[in-house]
């Protein structure tokens, strides 16, 4: 009588459907990781250049004070950015040149407006103000020298209300693009899921104030008391107490800083 031996091996390896499944599923995987991983690394980039200028701006704050310069005379003589950030270094008031993270950035001193600013764009050098503008880049200098800076980046807001079914701006959030530098009002407006990448803060509209770049900032020097001004006010104004930058939504009632609570100065959000 024959024994039939029969193998008690198991089958190893997978099959050719198995490993398409396996990689599709990867693939899957990686779709929904990668890019918000790269998006964390991108602002974690941009949040470490933003440090960047503000400490260059500091360090050439000092450099002007230690040399007694008026800001027109600030790095006069030097005709590279490098050069005017080793200057910085050689005064021993930095380590060493700073370098943005991000690629393609670059930290620029911007001659008009005599402080550095961020620049995300490549290629030959522009006019700041004329360059896309990302969180923490120079927003304006009034005519009195007060600096003001962006604290919200337009073109992400709008991929973050696409991304995640609309989105609400905060109050006090100073936005900039091609079309002008806007602070959102008390209304918190909407940004909804449908708009378009393209769109601009001039075309969205929506509650936000255009804030005129030219304008000479409003101090305590231009009250006559505690609640009264020199001249009337403007919705747009800027009022600055030192400490913080204010814009004038409503000129309604007595306008002062008392009423800062009540709807009718906006406190700008900074960075």
């Amino acid at each position: 009588m024959k024994t039939v031996l029969r193998s008690s091996k198991k089958k190893m390896g997978f099959t050719l459907i198995e490993m398409m499944v396996a990689v599709a599923i990867l693939g899957i995987v990686l779709s929904i990781s990668v890019p918000g991983y790269l998006s964390l690394t991108g602002q974690s980039k941009q949040k470490a250049d933003r440090a960047g200028v503000a400490i260059l701006n500091e360090a050439t704050s000092l450099y002007a004070i230690k040399n007694v310069l008026s800001e027109d005379q600030i790095f006069l003589g030097f005709d590279s950015h490098d050069e005017r950030q080793q200057e910085l270094v050689d005064q021993g008031l930095m380590a060493d040149i700073a370098v943005p993270q991000v690629e393609g950035a670059r930290f620029l001193w911007d001659e008009a407006q005599y402080c550095w600013v961020y620049d995300m764009a490549s290629g030959e050098e522009e006019d700041p103000l004329d360059a896309e503008f990302s969180v923490g880049s120079l927003a304006f200098t009034g005519t009195n020298s007060e600096q003001i800076f962006i604290s919200g980046d337009w073109a992400d807001l709008k991929a973050m209300a696409i991304a995640d079914y609309g989105l609400n701006l905060t109050e006090g959030l100073l936005l900039q693009d091609a079309s002008g530098i806007f602070v959102v009002g008390d209304n918190n407006p909407y940004v909804p899921n449908t708009i378009s990448l393209e769109t601009t803060l001039e075309a969205f509209g929506g509650s936000l104030l255009r804030v005129d770049p030219d304008q000479n900032f409003l101090t305590e020097d231009d009250m006559l008391g505690t609640n009264v001004w020199k001249e009337p006010l403007a919705a747009g104004d800027i009022f600055t107490d030192g400490n913080h930058y204010y814009i004038l939504q409503y000129p309604s009632g007595i306008n002062t800083t008392t009423d800062i609570n009540h709807d009718v100065w906006i406190r700008i959000v900074q960075p």
